[in-house]
């Protein structure tokens, strides 16, 4: 088993900048390696089209330590085994960043780093940051590799190539605005999740609106701007267009999603609705202003008066 690493880094007194500067400089990936890492702002359909390697499963049987992965011996590679080569797990990679950090401040002499599949590979020491650079792309082209194949093996209709159409347009580094705050943005990969089995339903949207609001409660104190309501919000809602005040007020399901809102101090209400199980829109509410906008993401919104009798 192996043992836990150490995360006091602290260095002894006497170790200067110039020290911690070098150290940045060895570990900063050169502008050639750079170029090829996919950036976040291209297209999905680019992303698919990448040449990527692979990313090791953390039980990996074969997978040496990240501690025995330093080493004072001289880099030898190229950029096609670097490309070649599988990337470690994010946890081998934590552990190989915390390695390094400690050992170079020490002095130890580490100069390479031992590929922990590979034992002929010896990277240079920027290898584990390249590496960083490349998980979330790597994951995310698995997930819409998944959507794609999905998408193409159903028949060759308008849903198809509107969903073709989007992979060709959304950059796979995009963000989920949909909640307020850095630890509740969560990349468009999550939508390939849900399209690799069936088109987008309720079900699969209320188990969105599920993950959405469980990482809303993962926010810090003071509450996050937005929270996420169910299907069943704008079809109960439906039912209350001519309902009178009183009954609004009285409403158990209705009161259900007031606690909800009102318990950590939400400003927004987002909640999606569909129109003659045809087309899906998102119904965005104010709660500070008291007006409400609908519409698809990608198009205008209509912003309306949001109505006193349903605050």
């Amino acid at each position: 088993m192996e043992e836990p690493i150490e995360i006091d880094m602290d260095p002894p007194s006497g170790i200067d900048a110039i020290l911690r500067a070098a150290f940045d400089n060895e570990t900063q990936v050169p502008g050639a390696i750079l170029d090829l890492i996919p950036p976040p702002t291209i297209t999905v359909s680019s992303l698919l089209k990448k040449n990527l390697p692979v990313l090791l499963n953390p039980s990996a049987i074969n997978l040496r330590p990240a501690k025995s992965c330093t080493t004072n011996a001289v880099a030898r590679w190229t950029v096609k085994e670097l490309l070649d080569a599988a990337i470690p797990p994010r946890k081998w990679l934590s552990d190989l960043e915390i390695i390094l950090k400690r050992n170079w401040l020490t002095s130890a002499g580490v100069t390479s780093v031992q590929h922990p599949t590979i034992s002929s590979l010896y990277l240079p020491l920027w290898a584990g940051s390249f590496w960083y650079s490349l998980v979330e792309a790597v994951d995310q082209k698995g997930k819409w590799e998944r959507a794609e194949y999905w998408v193409l093996g159903q028949a060759q209709d308008a849903k198809v190539y509107e969903a073709r159409g989007l992979m060709q347009r959304i950059p796979w580094g995009m963000k989920v605005w949909a909640l307020a705050g850095a630890s509740s943005l969560s990349f468009v990969g999550v939508l390939a999740k849900l399209l690799s089995t069936k088109w987008l339903r309720e079900r699969q949207l209320d188990t969105l609106v599920s993950y959405l609001n469980f990482r809303a409660s993962e926010d810090e104190e003071g509450g996050v701007a937005c929270w996420v309501g169910d299907v069943y919000l704008s079809l109960h809602l439906k039912i209350l267009y001519r309902a009178t005040k009183g009954s609004i007020r009285t409403d158990w399901d209705l009161n259900k999603y007031r606690v909800a809102v009102t318990a950590r101090r939400y400003k927004r209400l987002l909640f999606p609705a569909n129109l003659d199980n045809n087309h899906w829109i998102a119904f965005s509410v104010d709660l500070e202003k008291k007006v409400f906008c609908y519409g698809a993401p990608h198009v205008s919104q209509h912003s309306y008066v949001y109505s006193p009798r349903f605050a």
